[in-house]
């Protein structure tokens, strides 16, 4: 038999569309490499199984201790150390911190909603990793953390801000909310909103 590709003689035969055709050796490895060129190019690396995908980065320091605060605050006794955190608690924390979100921001957040929640007996079992840290929730979260325990802000401005809050409760704004409000502007603090509640001329 000559081969279907080049004529050379050949004892090989394949099954191509159910009929048995003769393709020597050499033109036999041809087509498979060809074919395999043809596969390779079409795969992209999604294709890749998942061990060959590289790792999202894991913050098993900070998730402890984002737990072991949370922890602290139910009254838990239970504390983690970074190596015997709860996997599925390790990805939603570390993955906020891939957001940008800092430590102290994140403790704000869990100060926060256990201020708000604790004595609600309804809201109280939602004081767990997976609410406060699914990435939706968390960014509203971390909206609604006051200006005076906001973490972006330094002390110095935070215990301004204090002091204007008090005069906020009381539907206050005179000479003395706009000298702090003056004041809080010189610290480098300039959120508009905040602090048009308490000048007298509105920026």
């Amino acid at each position: 038999m000559d081969c279907k590709v080049c004529s050379t003689e050949t004892e090989v035969q394949f099954n191509i569309s159910k009929k048995l055709v003769p393709i020597c050796d050499k033109c036999s490895t041809a087509i498979f490499l060809q074919q395999s060129k043809f596969y390779a190019a079409s795969k992209s690396i999604f294709d890749l199984p998942k061990t060959y995908k590289t790792a999202p980065p894991r913050h098993p320091e900070i998730a402890a201790e984002i737990l072991n605060f949370l922890n602290e605050k139910l009254g838990k006794v239970k504390r983690y150390s970074s190596e015997d955190v709860p996997d599925v608690f390790l990805q939603h924390i570390s993955a906020r911190v891939e957001e940008g979100h800092t430590l102290r921001k994140m403790k704000a957040v869990v100060h926060l909603k256990h201020k708000e929640w604790t004595k609600n007996n309804r809201m109280k079992q939602y004081l767990r990793p997976a609410t406060l840290f699914n990435k939706e929730k968390f960014n509203t979260y971390v909206l609604e953390v006051p200006e005076d325990f906001n973490p972006d802000n330094s002390q110095a401005q935070r215990t301004i801000i204090r002091e204007l809050t008090n005069y906020g409760i009381r539907g206050v704004c005179n000479k003395d909310t706009d000298k702090l409000a003056k004041k809080l502007m010189e610290t480098g603090y300039n959120k508009k909103t905040f602090l048009n509640t308490y000048l007298i001329e509105k920026i």
